[in-house]
């Protein structure tokens, strides 16, 4: 017997046969999910990001494969708030709007949570949503749980009916289950290494103290390959075991503590004008306060 088999096996008396159907369900809603956003992201920084002003074509997230786990995620919430009962609200319209700002809220929830542990427990910014009005820690905004509105409204009124029901109808099939072990084998896989590979620059980005944006590290090793003149990879974009990964690294923490040194001196080439501001301009009869800006000032000075 094989293992696909006998794990069916096995959920079939944990849970039974409508068991193992709803689990089916869920495990292709995640993978519909994850594929569909990964489509939608590639397609949104090809052609609207400000952040790809090449035009390239990139492959987002920190996974190697054409998916993006925070989007698979996100079609299950949808799938779970969609089946809760609003009744209590009569205006039909009123009913759907509530719903699905209830629905953008959550998955703003979901992104900020996930955002927030990659960058306290890993010290990398899988998305950087800085330049965007109003922005909570680069992790979310306003603008991008407004795309998760219209995004809830869509899959409310063109997924959640027809195509779950077909869905159940496919998890009634054994072959339908082979297909779906197929592809969580390829994902766990791809999740392993794509996870050694974040460690690496986890443990790198610790070291140096520093916050690995990671989309931008990658458009780094991807120009980093065309000066050696390596072959490109659209979805093996970060290999670590190459030359380019190593110096990228380097680099990038130079960059990144080059900027800070600049910004340091700035701000004390400030302070210090200041200081001679305030020593020009102090009221010539307050010898002690004088005394106190003086010496500050020639703190500096003698720092500088």
């Amino acid at each position: 017997m094989s293992a696909g088999c006998s794990v069916l096996v096995i959920l079939a008396r944990g849970f039974g046969v409508e068991g193992i159907n709803i689990i089916l369900v869920m495990s292709f809603i995640f993978f519909i999910g994850s594929s569909i956003g990964w489509v939608l992201e590639v397609f949104y920084r090809r052609f609207f990001s400000d952040a790809n002003p090449e035009r390239k074509w990139i492959n987002p997230g920190f996974l190697q494969g054409p998916y993006l786990p925070l989007y698979g995620i996100s079609l299950l919430t949808l799938y779970l708030l969609a089946l809760i009962p609003m009744d209590f609200i009569d205006n039909k319209i009123l009913r759907r709007i509530v719903l699905f700002i209830i629905m953008a809220a959550v998955i703003t929830v979901v992104e900020y949570i996930a955002g927030l542990i990659f960058i306290k427990g890993m010290k990398i910014m899988l998305w950087d949503y800085s330049n965007d009005w109003g922005n909570i820690q680069g992790i979310i905004c306003p603008k991008y749980t407004f795309y998760w509105m219209l995004l809830s409204a869509i899959y409310y009124f063109l997924i959640h009916g027809k195509v779950i029901d077909s869905i159940y109808w496919l998890s009634e099939h054994l072959a339908f289950s082979f297909f779906v072990g197929f592809f969580y084998g390829v994902f766990f896989i791809d999740f392993s290494v794509s996870l050694k590979i974040s460690a690496r620059i986890s443990k790198f980005a610790r070291e140096n103290q520093i916050l690995v944006r990671y989309e931008d590290f990658k458009q780094k090793i991807v120009r980093k390959n065309e000066a050696l003149k390596l072959r490109a990879h659209f979805f093996l974009q970060i290999r670590p075991f190459e030359r380019s990964f190593g110096e990228v690294l380097k680099d990038y923490a130079g960059a990144v503590t080059g900027s800070v040194t600049a910004v340091g001196g700035a701000i004390g080439h400030t302070l210090l004008n200041a200081g001679h501001t305030i020593r020009n301009t102090i009221v010539p009869g307050d010898r002690e306060k004088k005394s106190v800006y003086e010496k500050d000032v020639d703190k500096l000075e003698n720092e500088k």
